[in-house]
């Protein structure tokens, strides 16, 4: 997500969001470095529970970005949408 001054003077909330995948993506860095059977099968670990659960955490933190991304695209589309001129919307039907 790229941010500037004007989408955060319209959408601020935009900045929460954008530090909330940094941290997402530091996390999964972070289990990846901790538990390498989550980015490579090279060898079992010894506590497979925990090597489930940061599986898990790694996934749902993957549906989260997702759902983020989906939800700034959709507030993308609905800003264009408010921007368009009230020529666009008010179009004069043909007789």
């Amino acid at each position: 997500m790229m941010l500037d001054p004007e989408s955060l003077r319209d959408n601020p909330h935009l900045a929460v969001l954008e530090l909330l995948i940094q941290a997402a993506d530091t996390t999964v860095i972070a289990l990846c470095a901790a538990h390498p059977g989550l980015e490579h099968e090279l060898r079992p670990d010894p506590e497979p529970v925990v090597d489930r659960l940061a599986d898990r955490l790694v996934d749902r933190i993957s549906c989260m970005r997702d759902g983020i991304q989906q939800y700034c695209r959709s507030l993308g589309e609905l800003q264009r949408l408010r921007r368009r001129s009230p020529d666009d919307e008010e179009e004069e039907p043909d007789f």
